[in-house]
């Protein structure tokens, strides 16, 4: 009995090992991915709020902050120091609605267009180059794979499902 238990205990162990192990892998490719947009990021002079909230608005077309804020995961009051920084930059501007003056509206600059075709735009093609290096099933299992793990991680920290 010892030593069935003993050996069930080190299959245990080392199934243990094994998920350890692919979780790592798994935690260390998410930092090489972050580092390389970090990489576009540090060039573009931007701060990581700034960067990504003009990703926003360039890639998404996302023009209010409530918006950039739900669809990247950023909240509210970094995505309106962000905006106050890029339109002291001169790079975007906040337009009230005409209906409605508290609900402002984002609009780029000519030289927040011409910033973010440089830096956010290059970024997008360079995604668009490794996306396609990649075959037609690898990207399909890649999406659903990763809205596989995000809808179980956030389930299990007690975010909505």
């Amino acid at each position: 009995v010892i030593i069935l238990l003993s050996i069930f205990i080190q299959f245990l162990l080392e199934d243990i090992m094994e998920r350890l192990q692919e979780i790592s892998s798994y935690y260390h490719l998410m930092a090489e991915t972050d580092a390389l947009y970090q990489i576009i990021q540090k060039k573009s002079g931007l701060s990581f709020a700034e960067f990504w909230v003009l990703a926003a608005i360039r890639i998404d077309g996302l023009s209010y902050q409530h918006e950039i804020a739900r669809s990247y995961g950023i909240n509210r009051q970094t995505v309106n120091s962000a905006l106050r920084h890029l339109s002291e930059k001169g790079l975007a501007f906040l337009e009230s609605e005409k209906d409605n003056q508290k609900v402002k509206k984002v609009i780029l600059t000519e030289k927040g267009i011409s910033f973010a075709e440089k830096y956010i735009d290059t970024m997008v093609n360079l995604e668009n180059k490794a996306w396609l290096a990649l075959s037609e099933e690898e990207r399909s299992l890649l999406v659903s794979a990763t809205e596989h793990f995000n809808k179980v991680f956030r389930k299990e920290i007690g975010g909505e499902s």
